[in-house]
């Protein structure tokens, strides 16, 4: 509901040329967010609870999510050239700092799901829809056009991502163990 609502508001404070540049973003980001989990939730899910193989998820995820934002930076120029618009580089470019912040709370939210707190797990979904409709409102209002859609989903994986750590009892450490890695991604690969 605060999607529609904050949609029907912005499609009131903001052009079409707006929405239709973050589209070009968002198409160009979501191609590579197709391969931004490798299926690592999924093996979290299927292997036995270990804290050690949590947290190498964890900083699996992290590092893909970490390169698919330098991809994304990279092939930025060719979404501008496809698109013909070269406004949608540096859209792109700064839309993709969601993969890194999506990162930090992903694994918490595969942990909840394995254990069946899925009530848990709507509420980091809620208030990131509910932060980033506010946000990308105000920015609007003070003038940031098409930006303010940028810096809306920004705040909003910002403030899900933040939510989850509160909410989530698992805290990842600073343990990576390559084999686990490995064994995470070849599950999750399939």
């Amino acid at each position: 509901i605060m999607v529609f609502i904050s949609t029907i508001i912005l499609a009131r404070l903001l052009a079409k040329d707006d929405f239709g540049l973050v589209g070009y973003a968002v198409t160009t980001i979501s191609f590579l967010d197709v391969l931004s989990d490798f299926g690592i939730g999924a093996a979290i899910i299927y292997y036995p609870d270990d804290d050690r193989r949590a947290s190498t998820a964890f900083w699996l995820n992290l590092i893909i999510r970490t390169v698919l934002m330098t991809v994304s930076w990279v092939l930025a120029p060719l979404a501008g050239i496809y698109f013909r618009d070269e406004r949608v580089v540096t859209v792109t470019r700064v839309l993709s700092l969601t993969f890194p912040i999506d990162a930090l709370g992903d694994i918490h939210g595969w942990m909840l799901r394995k254990r069946l707190e899925f009530g848990r797990t709507v509420i980091p979904d809620f208030l990131g829809a509910i932060t980033k409709g506010l946000a990308s409102i105000l920015f609007a209002v003070f003038g940031f056009g098409a930006w303010s859609l940028v810096w809306g989903q920004i705040v909003g994986a910002a403030a899900s991502s933040i939510v989850i750590w509160f909410i989530s009892p698992w805290k990842p450490t600073f343990n990576f163990d390559f084999k686990m890695a490995k064994g995470l991604l070849s599950y999750g690969v399939h």
